[in-house]
């Protein structure tokens, strides 16, 4: 009997170490060798790059990522400048590494962090995207996966992702939606993100009509109506109320009919001068004459509404983003040799000239088609006419 129960552990241990080999084994290299990414890396498509919370990633959707990155930030560095600073002490190559694996993560995380929340797409929207898939197949056959790097599967995947991605969002801006967030955290996302709003003077240094830079006296007369301005805030009962009506009366911001009640941005979003002169202020404080490429700025900092935060955009994209930085992903060997020393600038050079082939090719086989059809068209004409 104890013999028995021995064997029987072995055997329920032998599963379990199965089960896990299965879930948390090494990561195949792939055994595919097609496809415009294996022509231009020599890794195979459906090689596993990394897991992310448990989840594979092939080599091809990675590399379908990271080429639309590369292809955004090569306007920007060109083909030779991934090795660059970008400007904040990263290379363009860095920042290439790094927002293609933070789409990854995030890619991979919709579904699961939809589900968990009782967001699930339903049968009309599946449908919906058999239905695009099977019509940009029946379109370019073929030639269309291919171009695109991907398998059919693939492109499912992708387009079931930004579904539960749409899902998510959405229920993080409708009242009562599973993401929907209280007035604390969007305060605090507001604090965490650099969110502010300002009301603001300007007493602009060129022609409003024109556009032409003022002469030096005009200038110098702005900048006394200015600081005459400040003086009378100053001295006001009601600082807001006053605001409102001298920028009304003085303004020349040419944004104050869309925006009479001032701006709300984020960092990078005004230029420097007005932005850190925000920063100094408190709601409902006044600033003093602030200089700037456009003239002469008084700056009222304004409360933030919890309305105000959302109008705004990016709460959802911040709260996936810090899922996706606390999600476990682990790499395999060939994404952290093979993958992570590729040449971005080689990389997008072989995929770009590997698509004007196949479309170059494309091209070339419709066209022949077209001939062949309006050579069997001209045949039947001239065949009707005889026989007419």
């Amino acid at each position: 009997m104890n013999m028995m129960k021995r064997f029987a552990a072995l055997a329920l241990a032998l599963v379990l170490m199965m089960s896990l080999a299965a879930c948390g084994g090494a990561m195949s290299e792939g055994s595919r060798t097609d496809g415009i990414f294996y022509e231009a890396t020599g890794v195979s498509p459906d090689a596993v790059l990394m897991r992310v919370d448990g989840a594979d990633v092939s080599a091809e959707s990675y590399f379908y990522q990271l080429y639309n990155m590369v292809s955004n930030l090569v306007m920007y560095c060109g083909v030779d400048g991934f090795d660059m600073d970008s400007g904040d002490g990263r290379t363009f190559a860095d920042l290439s590494r790094e927002y293609t694996l933070q789409s990854v993560k995030e890619i991979a995380l919709v579904e699961p962090l939809a589900k968990k929340n009782k967001l699930t797409l339903s049968e009309e929207e599946l449908a919906k995207i058999g239905e695009e898939i099977a019509s940009y197949e029946e379109q370019y056959g073929e030639f269309g996966f291919q171009y695109m790097g991907v398998t059919r599967e693939t492109m499912e995947y992708m387009y079931k992702a930004f579904g539960y991605y749409d899902l998510l969002e959405q229920s993080a801006y409708v009242e009562g939606g599973a993401l929907a967030p209280t007035d604390e955290e969007l305060f605090a996302y507001a604090e965490e993100s650099g969110l502010m709003k300002a009301d603001h003077i300007l007493l602009a240094n060129t022609d409003p009509v024109t556009g032409a830079a003022l002469s030096a006296e005009e200038v110098e007369a702005k900048l006394t109506q200015a600081h005459e301005l400040v003086e009378q805030l100053n001295a006001a009962e009601d600082v807001e109320a006053l605001f409102a009506e001298l920028g009304d009366e003085y303004s020349e911001d040419p944004g104050r009919a869309a925006y009479p009640d001032g701006y709300v941005f984020g960092a990078g979003e005004m230029v420097p001068e007005f932005e850190n002169a925000a920063k100094l202020l408190t709601p409902g404080s006044i600033s003093g004459v602030v200089e700037s490429p456009y003239g002469y700025h008084i700056l009222l900092r304004k409360d933030l509404t919890a309305e105000e935060i959302l109008a705004k955009g990016g709460y959802f994209a911040a709260v996936l983003k810090k899922h996706a930085d606390a999600v476990e992903v682990e790499y395999s060997p060939l994404y952290e040799g093979k993958v992570a020393a590729l040449d971005l600038g080689a990389f997008f050079t072989a995929v770009t000239d590997a698509r004007d082939t196949l479309y170059t090719d494309y091209l070339a086989q419709q066209e022949a088609g077209n001939e062949a059809e309006g050579g069997e068209s001209g045949e039947t004409e001239n065949t009707d006419e005889a026989v007419g």
